[in-house]
């Protein structure tokens, strides 16, 4: 689920992206000798003129030249040769492929230019700044200067740069989501709805807001993604529902499980068609042992909706194996399996059922009164053939995941149960199996 939603931020992301900086007329770009010279300049201005908001926005422009001045040139779409020109020789060019769309990528000590197959520039990643820390020097600059009863002129200045530095940070955190590096994303995204969101801006961009969320998920800072998320839904941003199922894994992963059905019920009430929030709170309902008949109506919505969901019929086995109706598990699991014949849970499942079947049916043998043969021959019988069929699930389990140890356990004891039977056939059956099966189980116990 999550990672198909980091491939649709990734295309939200990089469509918003907007030109960076100021437009393709940009023909020169500063030296850092040349923006230190203006620093120093500035640094004796702040000392007699530290109360003029011109000061401040003069210095705010400098840091922000400074930060992204290796980069400064470049536009969105900007032609191979020119951005070459702008820039300077790569150290060397090679082709990646990224989310199966190849690019010509060239590579500098501090940046990387990511090329189309039409020869546009695509996007970029900054490695090392010019210097570090210069943009949120100068988006302090700029607040330095709003405080100070900018003009309106000075006013539309300090917004138009603030705008610039927000801009720079989203696009940075959105080519850094399509290259793989979420955390930096995730940082990146909040950095940007934080600077947008107070004075002078006071712009509360909520879609920002959610990348960080769920890029911050991405990369298991389930703390953060909380935060992040749990404010979107204060603000009313909640993705079709998507949001409740985010913060129901964040709930998760913090140990906040006796939440997560409360918070899950009111997304369903909220977006009934969404399928995905729905499963999930159905799983919720049968983590918590919830009664079997809250849980069912759920899972025969869900179905109704979504009939060829096979992970729906796996949590209907799951409810009905305990009501201990296991016709009803049974009949489920195989629907599951009709519909995704490698099922682990189903597989899996299946055979632990049948397996203690047998062994239930091993213990009414044993309480029988010894004189009556027939009888407790019948039960060995039954209880032979059900584990028999935990067997042939449990084979089928370990072809899906042979690293599962209770399956190789569960194989190991009933292949030792047949392994020496007085059924000359059924022990020669067992026996290389036992042998197998009990290697494997030493292996993974050590």
């Amino acid at each position: 689920m999550l990672s198909a939603v980091m491939a649709v931020l990734s295309l939200s992301a990089s469509a918003q992206s907007v030109t960076l900086y100021n437009n393709k007329t940009v023909t020169k770009t500063e030296t850092m000798a040349e923006l230190q010279k203006r620093l120093a300049k500035n640094d004796k201005a702040v000392e007699k003129k530290a109360d003029k908001a011109a000061t401040w926005i003069e210095r705010g422009g400098i840091y922000y030249r400074m930060g992204v001045n290796n980069v400064y040139a470049l536009y969105d779409k900007m032609p191979e040769e020119e951005a070459v020109k702008a820039v300077g020789q790569p150290e060397e060019a090679e082709l990646v492929d990224i989310n199966r769309v190849e690019y010509k990528k060239y590579n500098y000590p501090d940046k990387d230019l990511y090329f189309s197959s039409d020869g546009k520039l695509a996007m970029y990643i900054v490695k090392k700044y010019p210097v570090d820390g210069a943009i949120d020097t100068a988006f302090d600059c700029y607040v330095k200067a709003n405080s100070l009863s900018p003009t309106p002129e000075e006013k539309n200045e300090i917004n138009q740069y603030i705008n610039y530095i927000v801009q720079a940070i989203r696009i940075d955190a959105a080519n850094n989501l399509k290259l793989g590096n979420a955390e930096r994303a995730s940082k990146g995204f909040y950095k940007a709805y934080t600077y947008a969101a107070q004075p002078p801006m006071n712009y509360v961009d909520t879609t920002i807001l959610f990348y960080a969320g769920v890029t911050a998920l991405e990369t298991e800072n389930y703390a953060d993604a909380e935060n992040y998320l749990n404010q979107c839904l204060e603000m009313g941003y909640e993705d079709g529902g998507n949001i409740y199922n985010y913060l129901a894994i964040c709930m998760s992963k913090l140990g906040q499980t006796d939440q997560m059905d409360e918070l899950l019920s009111k997304g369903v009430e909220r977006y009934p068609s969404n399928k995905e929030l729905l499963e999930a709170l159905i799983a919720v309902y049968n983590q918590q042992m919830k009664s079997p008949e809250e849980v069912l109506p759920l899972i025969r919505k869900a179905q109704a909706g979504d009939p060829n969901n096979y992970e729906l019929y796996v949590q209907e086995g799951i409810v009905y194996s305990k009501m201990e109706k296991y016709p009803e598990a049974e009949a489920s699991y195989n629907k599951a399996l009709s519909l995704d014949p490698k099922n682990f849970v189903a597989l899996y499942n299946l055979g632990f059922m049948y397996y203690e079947k047998g062994n239930s049916l091993a213990r009414q043998v044993m309480g029988l009164d010894l004189n009556d043969a027939k009888g407790r021959q019948a039960l060995k019988d039954e209880s032979d053939e059900a584990r028999k069929t935990s067997f042939d699930y449990m084979e089928r389990a370990y072809q899906v995941d042979p690293t599962s140890f209770d399956v190789v356990q569960v194989l190991k004891e009933i292949s030792f149960m047949f392994y020496g039977s007085e059924d000359a056939a059924v022990s020669s059956k067992y026996e290389p199996l036992y042998k197998k099966y009990q290697a494997e189980y030493d292996a993974m116990s050590e």
